[in-house]
């Protein structure tokens, strides 16, 4: 999820060019298959005051049901084709019986970064 920060500072009318250009992280997004909201913490009773904002507790609620849906049950032969490039990416786990009898090196298993 792509979340743009503290909405209800961003100027009224048209972006500054150091700002991110909403077309471009739409774009981005629908690439990337992310979802996108803007959010502000600070005043989350008046977040949809700005252009599509959410307060955090629903940008957050939002992520997670679209995980959910992602993962669970059977989706409908019309949902499918809607979550083709969100499918689990992650490789099955296989499980041996016997075990390794040498210890890994450091850093060898590419969850640290200290070599």
């Amino acid at each position: 999820m792509v979340l743009e920060n503290k909405v209800d500072k961003i100027p009224k009318g048209t972006r500054p060019v150091k700002f991110a250009q909403p077309d471009k992280v739409n774009a981005f997004c629908e690439v990337q298959n992310l979802l996108f909201a803007r959010t502000t913490a600070k005043q989350n009773a008046r977040a949809h005051e700005w252009d599509g904002g959410l307060c955090i507790f629903e940008a957050v609620q939002r992520l997670v049901l679209h995980i959910h849906k992602i993962r669970t049950g059977p989706l409908l032969p019309n949902e499918q084709e809607d979550t083709t490039m969100t499918d689990d990416k992650t490789e099955p786990v296989i499980l041996i019986d016997s075990v390794v009898s040498t210890p890994k090196a450091m850093g060898e298993c590419g969850g640290c970064n200290t070599h």
